[in-house]
C-alpha cells in the first residue's frame, strides 16, 4: 500500500494541469475565441466525504478525513491511502506537490506539505502580500492581464476592466432596490439595474469573460445571474437559479461559471462581506480553490456550474463547494462536501 501511495505522490509531482489560454495583451483585454469541445459521455457522480479536492498534471485526488484518494482520467477513484494523521486546512498545490494551507503560531498562514512516504510535515511560514485592491482603469488592467498571462480563472470583483481602458462597475442606490451599472472608457454609460435585496451584500459581484466580450453580474443574495453587454449595458441574458446566490469564478477557458447556490439571507447583517479576500503569497494563484475557501463568503448549500457556450445550467450540485478540475474530455470535476461530480460538455441540468 505504501508502494502505491509513493507511486500516486510520485505521479502528482508535476504541476500545470488543465488547459493552456494565450496571454493577454498588455494595453487592454483580448478579444479572442473559445475552444471547442465536443461533448462525450463521462461516469456517474462519486459519493463520498469530501474535504479537500486537488489537481496536477497527472491527476487529480480526493481529501477525505485522514486519507487520499486517487481520481484516474477514466473517472475511477482509488484505494484510500492513509495519511497516519488528520490534516487541517484547505488541500492545495503547494512546491511542486501536495499541502495543506491554514493558520499557524508562527503566521497567518503555512503550508504543511505532504511529502514522499505520504507524511505531513511540520507547518512552514508563507509570505504574503496584501491582497490587490485595484481602483484605477490602469490597476485593473494590470491585474486583468497577469491573472490571463498566468492562465488563471477569472473570479467575481467588485469592478472590471473593459476592452478600451475603462472599468465596470456596480454602484449601490441610497435605498434598498436601486442600483446602477457605470461605464467608464471611451463609452461613458449608465443602466438602472436591481439594487441589493438586504442591508448588506457580498460585493465581489462582477465577472468578466476571458475574451472581454460579456460580463457577468450576480447579485447575493439574489436569484438571477445576468450576462450584461460591457459595451452597450444591454442585458444580453438571464438564469434563475432556486436561492440566493453568489458568484465563484469563470475557467481559464471561458466555458464554465461556477456560482454558490442556497444558504440564508442573512438579512440582519449590517456589514458587507469582505470584498478583496485574504492576504495571499504573490507567487500564488489568488483564485485558487484554496485562495477562494480561505476567504468570507455567504453560506450556502449547493454548487450551480452554468456551460456558456449555451448558455445553460450544466447541473445543481449539493454541498458546499469544495473544488474543481479539469476532466480529459474536455468536461470538468466539481467536488462539493456531499461528493465529486463529472460534468460534461453538452451536459444540461434535467
Amino acid at each position: 500500500m505504501m508502494r502505491c501511495l509513493l507511486l500516486t505522490v510520485a505521479l502528482l509531482s508535476f504541476a500545470g494541469c488543465g488547459p493552456k489560454v494565450a496571454p493577454n495583451v498588455v494595453d487592454g483585454v483580448e478579444d479572442r475565441a473559445l475552444p471547442q469541445a465536443e461533448a462525450a459521455p463521462v461516469p456517474p457522480a462519486l459519493p463520498t466525504q469530501v474535504d479537500g479536492f486537488a489537481c496536477l498534471a497527472r491527476g487529480c485526488v480526493v481529501w477525505s478525513g485522514d486519507s487520499l484518494r486517487p481520481l484516474t482520467p477514466q473517472g475511477v477513484l482509488g484505494d484510500a491511502r492513509p495519511l497516519g494523521q488528520t490534516p487541517t486546512g484547505v488541500l492545495d498545490t503547494h512546491d511542486g506537490g501536495l499541502a495543506w494551507l491554514a493558520p499557524c503560531e508562527d503566521a497567518p498562514l503555512c503550508a504543511s506539505q505532504l511529502d514522499g512516504s505520504g507524511r505531513i510535515g511540520e507547518p512552514q511560514p508563507l509570505e504574503l502580500t496584501p491582497a490587490s485592491d485595484p481602483r484605477t482603469p490602469v490597476a485593473l488592467a494590470d491585474e486583468w492581464n497577469d491573472m490571463r498571462s498566468r492562465e488563471l480563472r477569472v473570479p467575481f470583483r467588485q469592478r472590471v476592466p473593459t476592452r478600451d481602458h475603462g472599468t465596470l462597475s456596480y454602484l449601490r442606490g441610497a435605498s434598498n432596490g436601486s442600483a446602477q451599472l457605470v461605464r467608464t472608457g471611451s463609452l461613458r454609460l449608465m443602466e438602472a439595474v436591481p439594487g441589493v435585496p438586504g442591508a448588506a451584500s457580498y460585493t465581489r459581484w462582477l465577472a468578466m469573460h476571458p475574451t472581454g466580450r460579456e460580463s457577468f453580474l450576480m447579485v447575493w443574495p439574489d436569484t438571477i445571474l445576468a450576462a450584461i453587454d460591457p459595451d452597450s449595458l444591454d442585458r444580453r441574458w438571464e438564469l434563475h437559479l432556486r436561492g440566493p446566490a453568489h458568484g465563484l469564478f469563470i475557467d481559464a477557458t471561458g466555458r464554465w461559471l461556477v456560482l454558490a447556490e442556497g444558504g440564508t439571507r442573512e438579512l440582519e447583517r449590517i456589514l458587507d462581506f469582505d470584498a478583496l479576500g485574504p492576504d495571499w503569497p504573490v507567487d500564488r494563484d489568488p483564485s485558487s480553490d484554496a485562495a477562494l475557501l480561505s476567504s468570507e463568503r455567504p453560506g450556502a448549500s449547493g454548487v450551480v456550474v452554468v456551460d456558456l457556450s449555451g448558455p445553460r445550467i450544466a447541473t445543481r450540485l449539493t454541498g458546499e463547494y469544495r473544488g474543481f478540475g479539469s476532466a480529459p474530455d474536455g468536461g470538468i470535476w466539481v467536488a462539493t462536501s456531499d461528493g465529486l461530480s463529472p460534468v460534461a460538455p453538452g451536459s444540461s441540468e434535467r
